[in-house]
């Protein structure tokens, strides 16, 4: 990791601090995260509303890596690798944040290689 990633680490985890230690929970394991961004809106739909939230959070590469050793790092995307199988994209798993349920709809390392962006929205979105 470059120094810039390893100072970038380190204030994630005093800004985590800070937060009060989000976190959310990925295939059974507590991961620590930042909350970076949430927008709250509704859709109309055949009977009624449905809700679109979206949200983004920060997680360090560190931290996840340490909660799931099967994920690797294919073109700056996360993939998972489980017995004997091939390479499968994070991108469309649900996790839990906030108590609720949510579908990752994209997640991207960062140039320092610090953390990934995770951008969440609705399961059913």
């Amino acid at each position: 990791m470059t120094t810039i990633g390893t100072s970038l680490q380190q204030g994630m985890d005093a800004l985590s601090r800070v937060l009060g230690g989000p976190t959310f929970i990925w295939r059974g394991t507590t991961v620590s995260c930042i909350p970076a961004t949430i927008s709250d809106a509704n859709s109309v739909i055949p009977g009624g509303f449905q809700p679109d939230i979206q949200t983004r959070i920060l997680v360090k590469v560190q931290d996840w890596a340490a909660a799931d050793s099967s994920i690797i790092i294919v073109d700056d995307t996360p993939f998972t690798v489980e017995e004997s199988e091939t390479p499968k994209p994070i991108i469309g798993r649900t996790l839990t944040y906030l108590g609720k349920s949510y579908r990752i709809v994209s997640a991207k390392t960062d140039p320092s290689g610090a953390f990934y962006r995770v951008d969440l929205a609705s399961p059913r979105k």
